[in-house]
């Protein structure tokens, strides 16, 4: 019977929003999200990153431009005041051992983290830390980037197919977000 409840919300909301089951299935606890939204994402690279600087450039022009109607809109600034996404890269620490390519750390408004490292928020933030590991091959980075943008804007991992941007391990066969991922972003961020 509960399976059958759940079928009939599904067809429901489909019916009334054209929002598919797969449409939402990779989105944080709660729905959590950028607090201010997307539409102008300012973005800061620290000097420690600086070799990723045009793999990031061009992972924000590829979430800007998907090829689906979205609200995100990224700017690159030249300061980490009240910015959404902060890029460093370290060689290591207590997340970035092993295959781990990078992780994405979650902050309020008076700069506390709202979840431990490495994992996902249970409610809205307010800016993120994404963190490069230092030595990601050039192959690796463009996917990994963009993968860790998706978790700042409020995706997480999937794990129906590894075509998809949002593949939590290695094998990842994207590196742009896919018609699935834009459409989570402006369920989101409606």
């Amino acid at each position: 019977m509960k399976k059958l409840n759940h079928f009939v919300i599904a067809m429901v909301l489909f019916c009334l929003f054209g929002v598919g089951i797969k449409a939402v299935e990779n989105r944080f606890p709660n729905n959590a999200k950028f607090s201010r939204g997307v539409g102008n994402t300012c973005f800061w690279v620290s000097s420690s990153a600086s070799k990723y600087k045009t793999s990031i450039r061009t992972r924000a022009q590829n979430w800007m431009y998907t090829g689906y109607d979205n609200k995100i809109y990224m700017t690159e600034v030249s300061s980490n005041y009240a910015t959404h996404m902060d890029f460093y890269a370290k060689s290591s620490d207590s997340v970035i051992k092993g295959k781990v390519l990078g992780y994405t750390a979650y902050y309020d408004g008076t700069g506390s983290r709202i979840s431990p490292l490495g994992k996902g928020p249970s409610k809205n933030y307010f800016y993120t830390e994404i963190i490069l590991k230092t030595s990601v091959p050039t192959n690796d980075n463009k996917g990994t980037i963009a993968h860790e943008m998706g978790h700042a804007f409020g995706l997480a991992h999937t794990e129906t197919s590894k075509a998809r941007l949002m593949w939590p391990d290695t094998g990842r066969t994207r590196i742009k977000p896919a018609k699935q991922e834009n459409d989570i972003i402006n369920y989101l961020y409606k």
